[in-house]
């Protein structure tokens, strides 16, 4: 799925590819975006400050993807989650530290352009936050 977001986000130029950073344990898996310029991450280590950071993992991965994602969120960033029956609490209490929270439930007809996303977010959530995440799942469907 973070796959399916992140060529419609790039295919419809809502993020320059060159400011877009991506990282999976699967390495293999992001080798296409590669020729588009996106920055490939082998670690958030040290990877720069991002205002959004999109955990397009399994339920189950979320707790050691927030702790991996918090080192490179900028202070006043924006966490965004896809992952299925994982709550907003629970995703706050996993950075750690106090930050915007999204929790989106795309359905899979994204792939295509055509999905329809469902969002709703903490109360630490800006206006420019609502805006950024509409525009990124805009660009593969209705939010």
């Amino acid at each position: 799925m973070g796959s399916a977001i992140l060529s419609r986000v790039i295919e419809r130029g809502v993020i320059p590819a060159d400011r877009i950073g991506v990282r999976d344990t699967d390495a293999a898996k992001l080798e296409p975006f590669k020729k588009e310029g996106v920055r490939l991450l082998p670690s958030l280590a040290g990877c720069g400050l991002f205002e959004t950071v999109l955990l397009c993992v399994k339920p189950k991965d979320i707790p050691a993807a927030c702790g991996e994602a918090v080192n490179c969120m900028a202070d006043g960033g924006l966490a965004v989650s896809i992952a299925a029956g994982v709550t907003i609490g629970s995703i706050e209490s996993a950075l750690g530290r106090s930050a915007a929270v999204c929790r989106v439930m795309p359905n899979i007809n994204l792939i295509s352009g055509a999905g329809m996303s469902a969002v709703c977010f903490n109360s630490a959530a800006t206006a420019a936050h609502k805006k950024s995440v509409s525009e990124i799942f805009s660009s593969a469907g209705d939010v």
